[in-house]
């Protein structure tokens, strides 16, 4: 198995509203920091379920590679965002 299969293997889509973004799952496992990040949410549903994370931001739950996941939450409000610009949401 080539090094890129395996990237490819490891990686889902997320959809949040009309913005598509990509991310690597770990073990399986969502990164729910970085899926804020991506998307300026305080919160965030995975398929419509308030997913528990460890201690590290990992959700529990497991997901299969290569699909398409619908995130929703709560938009970080502007006094409390970092400041920075989100185009393309």
């Amino acid at each position: 198995m080539q090094v890129a299969d395996v990237n490819m293997a490891t990686v889902v889509k997320l959809k949040y509203g009309d913005a598509e973004r990509f991310t690597r799952l770990v073990n399986g496992q969502l990164h729910i920091p970085t899926i804020k990040d991506m998307f300026g949410l305080s919160r965030v549903d995975v398929d419509s379920i308030a997913e528990p994370v460890d201690h590290r931001g990992f959700t529990f739950a497991t997901y299969l590679s290569e699909k398409t996941l619908h995130i929703s939450g709560t938009l970080v409000p502007a006094a409390a965002s970092s400041g920075r610009v989100r185009t393309n949401l």
